[in-house]
């Protein structure tokens, strides 16, 4: 009778590597995103992300990498706004910095008067009888408040 092979799991096998932290690290240092790693070490973003999942060592090197990412793209910023970038673009890196780290244009709203008339559209279609019942009651109740 001949010894029978264990099954393969199936699948693609495990492609992590514990080096792939340090590279991630200093990808990121170069101002390049964690999504294009997949590509500098040739896997599926998808791939990388289940490492984050599946590895805490991958998760933390991904919280350190953005953090200097993040600082290397500040410091382009700031060298172009001093003048030390030849040609530099610095819509571009606002864009970077919007689209990558989440930076937002903020408005200052000066109110010169205590009426403040704000619109907003909210879907209600999910809700039942009974809760559209409870948020009337509780409009009701604040129109009257701020009639007095």
């Amino acid at each position: 009778m001949s010894e029978q092979k264990p099954k393969h799991p199936g699948g693609r096998p495990e492609e992590y590597k514990p080096e792939y932290c340090e590279l991630l690290i200093q990808h990121s240092e170069e101002g390049f995103s964690f999504e294009s790693f997949a590509g500098r070490i040739g896997v599926t973003p998808k791939t990388i992300y289940n490492w984050e999942q599946k590895y805490p060592e991958f998760l933390q090197a991904k919280t350190i990498a953005k953090q200097k990412m993040l600082y290397a793209d500040e410091q382009v910023l700031n060298a172009g706004a001093k003048g030390l970038i030849e040609n530099y673009h610095g819509a571009s890196q606002v864009f970077k910095m919007k689209a990558v780290h989440k930076w937002r244009d903020t408005q200052v709203v000066e109110q010169s008067s205590v009426n403040v008339n704000l619109e907003a559209q909210i879907d209600l279609s999910g809700l039942t009888d009974d809760e559209l019942d409870t948020i009337e009651t509780l409009l009701s109740k604040a129109k009257g408040a701020n009639a007095g």
